[in-house]
Parts: structure tokens; C-alpha cells; sequence
């Protein structure tokens, strides 16, 4: 997605740029949408967030930023001897 099919998918939900941010989790909502917009591709951690929003993609298969499901060190196994 670019940043100009953003814009107008945001435009056609009726969602203000503040809005989208707020919704994505920015701290600067109207700044970072409009950096968003003016971009020619949107990076993979916005897509996912506007996915969600707009509802093309399931809440559950959206994993938040810097999460990654690990696998227990060996060590940290508990066993029940």
C-alpha cells in the first residue's frame, strides 16, 4: 500500500488523521499519519495496525510490535523428578 491509497482509504471511512494515528498507537497521531501519506510504501507495522482498523485483517493475527513467541530455553524447563 502507498502512502497516497492511504490517504484515500482513510478519507473514504471518514477517518481524520489523528484518528488513524491514535488508532495505530503513535505518539504524534496527525504527523506520523501524514509522514504515512506522503510515503511511498507504508512500512509492515502501520499496514498491520490499518489493517485491523479498517477490518481487512483479524485483531488475533496481529501480533503487537517487538513481540515474538520464543520457545523456553532448556534451562528454564521445569521437570517434575
Amino acid at each position: 500500500m502507498t502512502g497516497a491509497e492511504l490517504a484515500v482509504a482513510r478519507k473514504n471511512r471518514g477517518l481524520s488523521e489523528i484518528e488513524l494515528g491514535k488508532a495505530i498507537g503513535y505518539r504524534d497521531p496527525a504527523r506520523a499519519v501524514r509522514r504515512l501519506e506522503a510515503s511511498s510504501k507504508v512500512n509492515a507495522r502501520a499496514l498491520n495496525m490499518i489493517k485491523v482498523i479498517f477490518g481487512t485483517v483479524d485483531q488475533d493475527n496481529v501480533r503487537e510490535r517487538g513481540s515474538r513467541r520464543r520457545s523456553a530455553h532448556p534451562d528454564q524447563l521445569s521437570f517434575a523428578f
